[in-house]
């Protein structure tokens, strides 16, 4: 294994991480609000809570973005000025 595809393990493991760290972070700590925004209907805070960590994780993964986007790429220098 090269040391992009390393490099690059390791920066996926560590986004999944935290995407999961803040998605349960934000799931404990928003009922309370969402909650009181729905006053007090607590079945429907805890619905619309569960929806909106759903949502937060393809919002945050960006698969697009691991799909077409390399780690590291190399630019031809011949290439890039004669595009200038």
């Amino acid at each position: 294994m090269t040391i992009a595809i390393t490099t690059y393990l390791i920066y996926l493991a560590i986004s999944i991480a935290l995407t999961v760290w803040v998605a349960r972070t934000l799931h404990k700590n928003g009922r309370v609000f969402l909650v009181d925004v729905f006053h007090g209907n607590e079945a429907l805070a805890d619905s619309v809570n569960h929806l909106l960590v759903v949502g937060f994780y393809p919002a945050t993964s960006r698969p697009s973005d691991l799909m077409h986007s390399p780690p590291f790429r190399r630019h031809d220098d011949a290439g890039a000025n004669s595009s200038l």
